[in-house]
This record gives structure tokens, C-alpha cells and sequence, in this order.
């Protein structure tokens, strides 16, 4: 970016380059963007591998997130879901046992999900906890 257009690349900037070449599949690029960015330890990139790694089910490098997350973002439920869930997506129970067993132990809550319908001018909540 920087020999083309005179823009030095922002933490924004290799966000979204790492959550492109995950949708694509592209992991092994993702570690090696990952190695060469100067932002190393934010939080928001190691959700996007995570989410990532989800969709493809990249159990590996979900775990190296996870645990980074679980370092740097210690009360952050996130991590703890998207592992249980990936765990779960491939049938390993046990280990989706030891990540919810992990969060009771921790005392790390996930929030329910909400929703809002306005019918007939009344708001309605819906939760799922």
C-alpha cells in the first residue's frame, strides 16, 4: 500500500485483508500476514480468525485464537462460544463439555441474543438465553 499509494496500512486495514482471505479459505495466508503485521496482540483480529476458522472449521488455528483471546480478553464470552460451536459442528462433544465446564469455572456468561418488533406502534422483545 505504501509503494502504490502512499498509505501506510492500519490495524483496519490487515482486519480486513485477514477476514477476506479467511472467508476465502486462505488460512495459510492469514498466518503469514498475521506474522508480518506490526499489530500482533488486537483482540478484534483474533475474533475475525476465529470466525473464520467457524465457517471453515479450522479446529488448529481456532484453539491458537481462542487461547489468545482467552489472554488478552479474559472475561470475553466470544471465544469460548465460537469454540464450543466449532466443537460441537464436528461432533466433539467432550471438548465442547470442557469449554462450557471452562466458562462455569471462570464464571464467564454468555448474553442472550435479543430482538425488537414494533407492530402496531408497541415494541416487542424477544431473548433467547
Amino acid at each position: 500500500m505504501q509503494s502504490e499509494h502512499g498509505v501506510d496500512p492500519e490495524l483496519d486495514h490487515y482486519t480486513c485483508i485477514i477476514d477476506c482471505l479467511g472467508r476465502a479459505g486462505h488460512f495459510h495466508d492469514v498466518e503469514l500476514l498475521m506474522e508480518q503485521m506490526p499489530h500482533k496482540d488486537d483482540p478484534v483480529v483474533w475474533e475475525v480468525v476465529l470466525s473464520c476458522c467457524r465457517v471453515h472449521g479450522i479446529v488448529s488455528l481456532a484453539q491458537r485464537a481462542a487461547q489468545e483471546l482467552f489472554r488478552l480478553d479474559p472475561e470475553n464470552p466470544t471465544p469460548y462460544v465460537l469454540l464450543a460451536n466449532i466443537y460441537s459442528s464436528l461432533g466433539r462433544w467432550d471438548d465442547v463439555r470442557a469449554i462450557r465446564e471452562l466458562m462455569s469455572d471462570k464464571q464467564i456468561v454468555k448474553d442472550p441474543g435479543y430482538s425488537w418488533t414494533e407492530q402496531k406502534e408497541q415494541d416487542t422483545s424477544l431473548f433467547v438465553g
